[in-house]
């Protein structure tokens, strides 16, 4: 026959009774949960463009690549170093490409070579005329137009404020309209996305400007979209 140390039994059933009080407090807070929604909101607001992109190309074409290449070189070696006297003005290498050509019955004619660099300006004007005026001797191969990164993270700061005012007041609305006192917010996700004008075609511009000095580019940006959303969870309550 065994026998129990007479304390035993005791703490069983202490440990019993705790237990059960204790699936007891987690049934009650799981009948006084309320139901959870899905909830999303955005905020969205426009600003002009105040950076400016170029990019400009240069192209040979003949029988030695190697000469080719060098002529490239050597004429956006030339074009940088008149950029770079140009204050507000950032100038890069961008590519350099180098492919044959064909003639009839796929035999090789020769080679072709292209070079390319890139303006960055948020003095507009300035990149403008400077790109102007390189493409006297190089060709105006795109402009584009974009939100700096400091102008795009002050206007989402402020999308920010907005948008958790908005989500919050969405929130309270919902658990008002459900018969509900008030929510608890369980889940979050912020996104947030910039959207500005493509590249526009050059040729037809240079074309329409036909009044226009040769070294006519527009400096026009257009606006940039800048959009931040909220989405998450909340407990109606």
């Amino acid at each position: 026959m065994t026998y129990w140390p007479s304390h035993r039994p005791l703490a069983f059933a202490a440990a019993l009774v705790l237990t059960t009080a204790t699936a007891a407090l987690a049934g009650a807070e799981v009948a006084h949960a309320g139901p959870t929604v899905q909830l999303e909101t955005a905020a969205r607001s426009e600003l002009p463009n105040d950076e400016m992109v170029v990019q400009l190309a240069v192209e040979r074409g003949g029988a030695v690549a190697e000469k080719l290449n060098d002529e490239v070189l050597d004429a956006l070696n030339l074009a940088l170093a008149k950029a770079k006297t140009v204050d507000g003005v950032k100038a890069r290498l961008g590519s350099i490409t180098t492919h044959p050509e064909y003639g009839e019955k796929g035999k090789r004619t020769g080679w072709r070579v292209r070079g390319v660099m890139v303006l960055e300006g948020r003095d507009l004007k300035a990149t403008g005329a400077l790109a102007g005026e390189l493409s006297e001797d190089l060709q105006i191969a795109g402009v584009s137009f974009r939100l700096t990164e400091a102008a795009r993270t002050r206007e989402e700061s402020r999308l920010l404020k907005e948008a958790a005012t908005a989500f919050k007041e969405r929130a309270q609305e919902t658990a008002s309209a459900f018969g509900f006192g008030g929510f608890e917010i369980r889940k979050l996700n912020i996104n947030h996305a910039t959207e500005s004008p493509p590249p526009r075609p050059m040729q037809m511009e240079m074309r329409a400007a036909s009044a226009a000095p040769k070294s006519f580019v527009p400096t026009d940006g257009g606006d940039a979209t800048v959009v931040l959303s909220i989405s998450g969870a909340v407990e109606l309550k």
